[in-house]
């Protein structure tokens, strides 16, 4: 037992020590007799001269934009003292001191939002006072600190059709202390290279509205047109000051349509389009943002409870649920682009908009980069709660109750470094005794090394404080704060949100004297948490775990469960609490974190005499009744347990609402029609209707089904007077006889969009050629061929290896495709508009006039914006022309092995599974194959699958629409679909591999992403029996010279070819040997795409030795020889084989006649005449020969019909083919067309003056 005496002389003693020790330079310090910490005016322990160097400021909060005038509070200065105020060390403004000896500083310009520290100077070099400031996003400012446009719309869009006038502002002239201001335009601009350390954000002074004039609170102007383009500054606000850091009101963000320059109000859908465009080429440069926003809750009940992740606002925008390159409030660290809040969102997409949608109309440049995204791949997060006389509700929803006092983890994320820590605290009943029971009084929180942030019971009933690193904060002037690591909302004294940047969230809610908790944890977080709220992972059996490990069970007694919930108490150095008062530290700091005297009431008596007990039992009823009836007689308090009760139903109505929906997607109206209906969740259902005069086609009424698609067919309105569309079949007649003819088309697995076969008339009348269209096949492919046995004899080459599949894509999402599908799907499809016709869309020749992306006047699908597949656009809609993805059957990159349904049990791979916010298809591979699985599959851009074996009979094919849900980590990835699953053999992408197949696919590493820095891998190629090796490279993206790629003969490693980002591969790399070693260097800074190469080995003919001299006279084979003999650019042999100057020609490529060649090649058979007899099947050539027949014969049309009369007794047939000699393309066009197929090296023989064409070509 001890006893405090305190005398006069001893609380002189220790004033002295106070006034030893100064807060000059030491705010937030220690000392040993005073503190000049915030801790301090609680603990009664402050320095003398706290407040005189740590600042208290009015107000402490104004825009980021600079000019507030604030004063610094309880602290005195000279009339004459000059004041110098100092911002994050660098930033000086000019204070002053008033009248009354106060101290005032202005605020200056700032690109960031949150606490700034300052310091001021009495003389300019002795910084010793020291403040924060709050910068507030200018949005988030109260009206009447702000200078106010009247009439916004009149402002917006001043100067486009119909807008004009006087311009009218408004403002608080109180708060701008001078008679006299000027009013000046400002505009925002950021420059240099996007992502890159130049790229920076600066505000510009354009010009004044006005100078020297009366500070009345209000200004009107009739604006002028700028007289020149001002740097592409489009938007910005009015500053009521001359100079920048000046005591200033500013207006809010707006587009600068009275400023623009006289073209923008001759015509400002021109001009506007024209910025529209240039922005949208600057977009393709940037790299995609889209892979870092998740989707939107479904449901608003979804997006109330989810506030870990989502805000929702009470108003709405033009132009609102498209995803945003900068967001509206900024990111940490701020300051530069696009993470400057209010001002990057502006330029990248709010003023974007204007130029696209608002000053003109063309929406889809701007929706093809800001697409609006359905909510088919949200996933709610988990919910776990801490109420009442504490209960706890687990986050897979175990329940019971811990009501010990002290200090405990609530959850804790080693991954995620995300700690949550609780206080308890005995409470007391109505007549102020205290009981055994107590209550949650403080929470904790901290993620990575963000602030601390401390939500605890106030002294006002059920009003919480939140304190910032111990310090309080104020809400006063700002509800929402942007803090370091961590974001806090208050609307209300009674609420307080906590958002971390994990998507974690805790709302902590202060009601009936009792506070409540809840945590919201997104599906990130699975499996990786531990403590009070238990281990998330959809087991409620094993939550109650305790801090060493061990499992108690969930029917274990009370004193156990209190046992357990005793080992989670924290310690002195772990904690993140703030302990500001004799009470917390004798209660808490300086006791054990758990009261080991403290024992609870473990269970209530329900005594039939209680007057108390039939109250309750009629309260305390259904979900939540046992906590209710607990807390009520416990307390003797039907108040606190209504309160209870009303927690545990407003967490179950949490996790109700946060329950999964099924979404089917936005559904569009029929062009010409109309849709009835805006719900697209499961069992919605949408009606259809066409205007007067058109038909409907299709399903009028859909209904979204269970499995995430709409029921019925897509729904069209066609007009009643449309004449039908007749595709009909060209028939040719030609009377050769010794030509043979062959067309080229695509492979037999694909299923064609027009096809050839051929048939054979009665005796005499030679062969028949039939193009049957099903649908709008490209018009110079309608025309038959034709020849004269009597002009040339042309020659049919065949590929040794005819009967192989012909690839034509090597990229995961087809951007290098170059075929001529022209319609959506080969089956019920679309048909494709003409690039050359879709100038009103982002996508048309005259943006792209050179060809890129594949582009041209045709309507072939192609992938120019690097989409997850190709794409065309569509005539299909009511408010313009659309686009879908193509499903090409041959447009699939070698190493995919299917797109395929996921209907579980199992799933089409089964040996592990893996979810992740970042996947790629790289990444997911990069985690079977470390696994040693041969398969990888991802599902709906999110979920990655492992295993040997496709379960695919279970489960089948299904179509690879199915499967172009982008990644998460990269949208222009296809990561599978809802219920549908892409796999990929685990080689692609792999560093080095050991090959003997005769043809395979090689792809550098880390392939379809980025080849990471520092890789060095090697790829053996032995094709036993070989005598040459083709390497193509079709896809090369290499960084610099630093990088490169080598071929080394397998036997001596001398280098025969090398190559990188100077000096790519150009040519097929024609390789003499049967052993090639395939070496990759990266260095340790670049980064890039990679490759993509096949290589093809070919044997030698016992015909081809070197000694082979061989003649034949034939003059059609000497002719062929000498004009058509292709040679490779690149061309390698090992050093001890003789060089035979044949060694550059193809073994398999035939210039001759078929008497030489039938020497030269055995096993090429030959057929003349009837075509019909012809021993093989379509898609079986990969060199075409064709004859141009005569189109250089003068008096044509009169010609052919003779020679049908003469020849076959049918001149009415043969006037048609006038036509068709014409409309087929020359020499030069058709080498065009077989280039565009992918063959490479293709070269024509004019034979008999050009009357006849020999074209040859390669495809590997």
């Amino acid at each position: 037992m001890f006893c405090l005496f305190w005398s006069a002389s001893q609380n002189t003693i220790l004033t002295n020590l106070m006034k030893a020790q100064s807060c000059e330079n030491s705010c937030g310090a220690s000392f040993g007799s005073c503190s000049c910490h915030p801790t301090c005016e609680t603990l009664l322990n402050c320095c003398e001269d706290l407040k005189h160097f740590c600042l208290d400021i009015s107000p402490h909060s104004g825009s980021l934009l600079g000019g507030t005038d604030f004063k610094l509070l309880n602290v005195e200065f000279a009339k004459n003292d000059t004041l110098t105020c100092r911002f994050k060390s660098e930033i000086k403004t000019q204070g002053y001191v008033d009248a009354d000896g106060a101290g005032h500083c202005i605020s200056p310009l700032l690109f960031e939002s949150g606490w700034i520290p300052f310091e001021v100077s009495t003389d300019g070099v002795n910084y010793n006072r020291y403040g924060r400031w709050l910068s507030v996003h200018h949005s988030k400012l109260s009206l009447e600190y702000k200078l106010l446009l009247v009439n916004g719309t009149q402002w917006q869009y001043y100067g486009t059709p119909g807008v004009g006038g006087v311009l009218l502002m408004v403002w608080n002239s109180s708060l701008i202390k001078a008679d006299r201001v000027n009013i000046e335009l400002w505009g925002y601009d950021e420059f240099g290279e996007p992502y890159s350390d130049q790229w920076r954000a600066e505000w510009k002074y354009l010009y004044s509205v006005g100078r020297n004039v009366t500070n009345n609170g209000a200004f009107s102007f009739i604006p002028k047109p700028s007289e020149m383009p001002l740097a592409g500054v489009a938007y910005g606000q009015h500053e009521g000051q001359s100079k920048q850091n000046v005591n200033a009101l500013w207006s809010g963000d707006h587009a600068l349509a009275y400023h623009l320059e006289e073209a923008f109000r001759k015509d400002s859908s021109a001009w506007a389009l024209e910025k529209c465009l240039k922005w949208d080429q600057e977009e393709k440069l940037m790299p995609s943002f889209l892979p870092e926003i998740i989707d939107c809750p479904c449901t608003l009940a979804q997006a109330r409870a989810d506030t870990g992740r989502f805000h929702v606002l009470t108003s709405d925008s033009i132009g609102g649920s498209t995803p945003d390159r900068g967001h509206d409030w900024g990111s940490p660290p701020y300051e530069k682009p696009p993470r400057v809040p209010g001002f990057s969102h502006w330029k990248y997409d709010v003023i974007t908009f204007y130029y696209c949608c608002l000053w003109s109309d063309n929406c889809d440049y701007y929706f093809t980069h800001r697409p609006s995204s359905d909510c088919r791949t949200y996933q709610p997060p988990k919910a776990a709660s801490v109420l009442g006389d504490p209960h706890f509700i687990t986050f897979d929803s175990s329940t019971y109750t811990f009501n010990g006092k002290g200090e405990y983890v609530l959850l804790h994320s080693l991954e995620h470094q995300l700690t949550v820590q609780g206080r308890t605290e005995t409470m007391k009943s109505e007549n102020g005794s205290v009981v055994m029971a107590t209550r949650l009084s403080s929470v904790a929180m901290q993620e990575k090394d963000s602030d601390i942030i401390e939500v605890r019971l106030a002294d006002q009933p059920d009003h919480l404080q939140v304190l910032q690193n111990q310090q309080e904060l104020s809400f006063s002037e700002q509800n929402w704060l942007d803090l370091k690591g961590v974001f806090v909302f208050s609307g209300v004294p009674q609420n307080v949100t906590v958002m971390f940047p994990s998507g974690a969230g805790i709302e902590v809610r202060g009601r009936g004297g009792v506070m409540t908790l809840t945590v919201l944890l997104p599906k990130e977080f699975q499996g990786q948490t531990q403590g009070l709220l238990g281990t998330m992972n959809d087991n409620p059996e094993d939550d109650l775990i305790t801090s060493n490990g061990t499992l108690v069970g969930g029917d274990s007694s009370p004193q156990d469960i209190f046992a357990f919930g005793a080992g989670w108490a924290i310690t002195n150095i772990t904690s993140l609490f703030t302990y500001d008062s004799t009470y917390l530290l004798n209660e808490y700091n300086f006791s054990p974190k758990h009261d080991p005297t403290f024992f609870p009431q473990f269970s209530v008596t329900e005594d039939a005499s209680d007057p108390l007990l039939n109250p309750t039992l009629k309260m305390c009823v259904g979900d939540g009744g046992q906590f209710c009836k607990y807390d009520t007689l416990s307390m003797r308090s039907l108040e606190l347990g209504n309160n209870t009760l009303h927690a545990v139903r407003t967490h179950t109505a949490t996790v109700q609402d946060l329950q999964p929906v099924v979404s089917c997607g936005w559904l569009q109206p029929p062009k010409h029609g109309q849709k009835e209906g805006t719900v697209y969740l499961e069992g919605a259902k949408v009606r259809f209707s066409c205007n007067h005069g058109y038909r409907l086609y299709g399903s009028q009424e859909r209904m979204c089904q269970e499995d995430g698609h709409w029921s019925g067919e897509d729904t069209h309105c066609v007009s009643d007077n449309t004449l039908a569309i007749v595709l009909g079949s060209v028939v040719c007649v030609v009377t050769l006889v010794v030509m043979v003819i062959a067309i080229v088309i695509y492979t037999r697995k694909q299923k064609r969009f027009w096809k050839t076969t051929i048939k054979k008339y009665p005796a005499g009348l030679g062969t028949i050629v039939r193009s049957e269209n099903e649908l709008f096949e490209p018009e110079l492919l309608k025309w038959c061929l034709m020849g004269s046995a009597a002009l040339a004899e042309a020659v049919l080459l065949l590929h040794l290896n005819s009967k192989r599949e012909i690839i034509k894509c090597y990229t995961v999402n087809g951007e290098d495709y170059r075929g001529h599908q022209n319609q959506t799907s080969l089956h019920g499809g679309k048909p494709c508009l003409f690039w050359n016709e879709t100038f009103q869309h982002p996508y048309n020749t005259v943006k792209y006039s050179n060809g890129e992306g594949g582009l041209g006047a045709h309507n072939f699908c192609r992938n120019p914006d690097g989409d997850v597949q190709p794409w065309c656009y569509i005539a299909d809609q009511e408010d313009g022309t659309y686009w879908k993805f193509c499903e090409i059957p041959s447009c699939q990159m070698p190493g995919i092995l299917g797109c395929f349904k996921d209907n579980g049990d199992p799933s089409p791979l089964s040996k592990s599974y893996q979810t992740s916010q970042k996947l790629t298809v790289q990444s997911c591979i990069s985690l079977c194959r470390n696994q040693r699985y041969k398969l990888a599959g991802m599902e709906a851009g999110y979920a990655c699958f492992c295993g040997n074996e496709l379960d695919h009979h279970l489960h089948g094919d299904a179509p690879s629409l199915e499967c172009s849900h982008g990644c998460f980590g990269d949208q222009q990835q296809p990561c599978g679909g809802d219920g549908h699953v892409i796999v990929f053999d685990t080689k692609v992408g792999g560093c080095g591999g050991n090959y003997t197949a005769e043809s395979a696919v090689i792809y550098s590493p880390d392939f379809p992403d980025k080849y990471a820095p520092g890789r060095v891998c090697y790829w053996t190629i032995q094709v036993p029996g070989a005598s040459v090796i083709l390497f193509n490279f079709t896809f090369f993206n290499i960084m610099d010279q630093a990088d490169m790629v080598e071929l080394l003969d397998g036997y001596t490693n001398q280098v025969m070819a090398r190559f990188d980002g100077r000096n790519p591969p150009h040519e097929i790399v024609n390789v003499s040997a049967d052993f090639v070693i395939l070496y990759f260097y990266s260095d340790r800074t670049n980064e890039a795409q990679g490759f993509s190469m096949v290589y093809q080995a070919y044997r030698a003919s016992s015909s081809r030795s070197a000694g082979n001299t061989e003649t034949n006279e034939d003059s059609d084979s000497k002719q062929a020889i000498s004009t058509i003999g292709p040679r490779f650019g690149s061309n390698t042999e090992r050093s001890n084989t003789s060089k035979n100057d044949k060694s550059s020609q193809i073994p398999y490529l035939i210039t001759s006649g078929p008497k030489k060649s039938e020497n030269e090649r055995p096993g090429l058979s030959w057929v003349v005449g009837d075509a019909e007899e012809l021993p093989f099947d379509d898609d079986q050539f990969d060199v075409y020969t064709i004859a141009f027949g005569i189109r250089n014969v003068t008096h044509i049309e009169q010609l052919i019909p003779v020679l049908g009369e003469v020849i076959a007794g049918d001149w009415k047939s043969y006037q048609y083919l006038v036509e068709s000699i014409r409309k087929f393309p020359d020499q030069e066009t058709f080498k065009e067309m077989i280039e565009d197929t992918g063959f490479f090296r293709v070269q024509y023989t004019n034979l008999s003056g050009g009357i006849v064409a020999l074209h040859s070509g390669f495809k590997l």
